[in-house]
């Protein structure tokens, strides 16, 4: 089976920082419905990068 699954995700948002991208990214990654079918995978990992 899945025994891990790295995200990466790579944007820019107008009016937001770094920091709130990346809370934005963490807190998806928590409740998106895609994330949510996924618990049964032991570790998922997120990167997300700011694009400057």
């Amino acid at each position: 089976g899945i025994t891990s699954i790295a995200l990466e995700t790579v944007g820019r948002v107008p009016g937001i920082d770094e920091a709130t991208f990346v809370a934005a990214a963490e807190k998806a990654k928590e409740i998106c419905p895609v994330s949510q079918a996924l618990k049964s995978v032991p570790s998922v990992t997120l990167k997300a990068t700011f694009a400057k």
